[in-house]
């Protein structure tokens, strides 16, 4: 018995590890897209303002 609860802690530290690093890499994505939408509205604000 302590043997199965002592593999299901396990198992969920494991589960908590690899959630944690999912949360890291879709934090860093939404980062990326973020950066680029400003530098990308960046640019169109420079074009606008160019065509005036």
């Amino acid at each position: 018995m302590k043997g199965m609860q002592s593999l299901k802690k396990k198992g969920a530290k494991e589960i908590n590890v690899l959630v944690e690093e999912w949360e890291d890499r879709e934090e860093s994505r939404i980062n990326e897209v973020e950066k680029e939408g400003i530098e990308n509205s960046r640019e169109v604000e420079q074009e606008l303002r160019r065509d005036l």
